[in-house]
């Protein structure tokens, strides 16, 4: 569920007519689906001689609406200089690093092949506080397909490793010394990290969650942001002036596209 705006500007209304338009609604909303998701369409309306806290004010009155309406997400046109005020409703735009977690496999197959590396010959850690869903399934994939594979990450770090071990017999390594992981091919990082990293000249780091800083040398494959490739029909009602990624973000996070239906453009 979310709400997508759009705005125009109207021209300023005759003397005569002012205190009438200050009483009139310049907010209009309608229920609607896009994309088969239950959404809002909110179109406003500003008037050329309008003040800012006027406008601010409007905008407060339509956010506080998607609030109430229970619809975390919200679209709005690219640069819109209102985002600011989302966080005050407890609203967000997607994000598309959020879906990183979830494309690791994918994005690391992507760079390998970009590369010209073999999985099988590489040294990999997954770095993480918490082993959550994400960093589970991509220790799962991985375990079967690298060289080597360590664990860094909480409590839960020792449970994981174990599972590893006794479902497909493989050698894990848990919370690697800082020489351990100098010896890294791949680091593949979520949220936080419980300790500083050093890749090494040639490695491949994979920034999929937030909250990091990390020091990176020239020779250091980062990628930290994925530009998708989406299927033409998928975003056929776009609103206008919306990101595209956004949408896209907003689409795999409702379960309307998969990670199968996208192809990745780019890696940044």
């Amino acid at each position: 569920m979310f709400a997508s705006f759009s705005f125009e500007t109207l021209p300023a209304p005759r003397r005569r007519d002012r205190r009438r338009f200050r009483r009139d609604s310049r907010i209009f909303v309608s229920n609607t689906r896009r994309w088969g998701i239950k959404a809002i369409d909110i179109h406003i309306a500003f008037f050329a001689d309008q003040t800012e806290q006027a406008k601010h004010t409007q905008m407060a009155q339509a956010f506080s609406h998607v609030a109430n309406s229970d619809m975390p997400y919200v679209l709005l046109p690219k640069h819109c200089e209102y985002e600011p005020m989302l966080a005050d409703y407890r609203l967000k735009q997607p994000e598309p690093r959020d879906i990183l977690p979830q494309a690791a496999m994918k994005i690391l197959h992507a760079v390998v092949s970009k590369n010209e590396l073999n999985l099988r010959n590489l040294k990999a850690a997954i770095i993480a506080p918490r082993m959550n869903n994400e960093a589970y399934h991509t220790a799962h994939d991985l375990s079967r397909r690298v060289k080597s594979l360590a664990l860094c990450g909480g409590n839960d770090t020792a449970y994981m490793a174990q599972q590893l071990r006794r479902e497909y017999g493989v050698s894990i390594l848990e919370q690697p010394s800082a020489t351990q992981q100098s010896d890294t091919d791949v680091y593949i990082l979520f949220d936080a990290t419980p300790g500083n990293i050093h890749p090494r000249p040639g490695s491949i780091v994979l920034e999929l969650g937030n909250d990091w800083c990390l020091a990176l040398r020239d020779s250091v494959t980062h990628i930290k942001q994925v530009i998708w490739h989406y299927p033409e029909h998928a975003l056929r009602d776009l609103p206008a002036g919306v990101c595209k990624q956004r949408a896209i973000a907003l689409l795999l996070q409702s379960g309307v596209l998969s990670l199968d239906d996208l192809e990745i453009k780019q890696l940044l």
